[in-house]
């Protein structure tokens, strides 16, 4: 079995439960709650290192805030312009593969990020609970 350090072991486990993309400070806040105080360096570093490999995505969005994922299929991030929530939103493959192929030839799509605006379901008061 790889090593795992305690900081990996619990980085993964949040970002596992985790329906939304999680800056550091959410991240370092909810470590902190569950009695695991890292501070910021050591959990972008452990971050990035689990982006090199593949069991991480980053976004940074317009606020120029990144956020880190668990990868998941195709799906656009929502932020509501009321209470700065994000959410996930899942969408039809066919979009993000049709919107690639209005590009040239000559360019190498590898990612396609895509942020939408608006007022989320809570704000409007057409949540689900």
């Amino acid at each position: 079995m790889p090593y795992q350090t305690e900081l990996k072991k619990a980085l993964m486990e949040y970002l596992n439960e985790a329906d939304k993309p999680c800056s550091v400070q959410e991240i370092e806040e909810a470590l902190a709650a569950i009695g695991i105080t890292k501070n910021k360096t050591s959990i972008y570093r452990q971050l990035e290192a689990l982006e090199r490999v593949g069991k991480v995505t980053k976004t940074t969005f317009s606020d120029s805030i990144s956020r880190y994922e668990k990868p998941k299929e195709e799906h656009v991030h929502f932020k509501c312009v009321l209470c700065d929530g994000i959410s996930c939103v899942h969408m039809n493959p066919v979009v993000t593969k049709e919107l690639a192929g209005v590009f040239p030839e000559d360019y190498s799509i590898c990612a396609i990020n895509i942020e939408l605006s608006g007022v989320c379901p809570g704000c409007t008061g057409h949540d689900k609970d």
